[in-house]
């Protein structure tokens, strides 16, 4: 038994704005940008009365934005 396949993209724009002493660094970034429903195995077992497979399975993280500031 195989879990679907997996797939991600992540996106991520700077913007470097000169300063007197230093830059500031504006950044937005998005982690799964195309929402991909990613799945990953939590366990696995067989019961040993019915010799059935059972396994469980749970969905991983949704689309995620985030932007900030840096002073660098």
């Amino acid at each position: 038994m195989r879990l679907p396949d997996y797939g991600r993209l992540d996106l991520r724009v700077r913007y470097r704005v000169p300063l007197p002493h230093g830059r500031l660094l504006l950044f937005a970034e998005a982690l799964n940008a195309t929402n991909a429903e990613n799945y990953r195995q939590v366990s696995a077992g067989i019961d040993l009365r019915t010799f059935a497979i059972g396994r469980l399975s749970e969905q991983q993280l949704p689309i995620i934005p985030a932007v900030g500031i840096a002073y660098e």
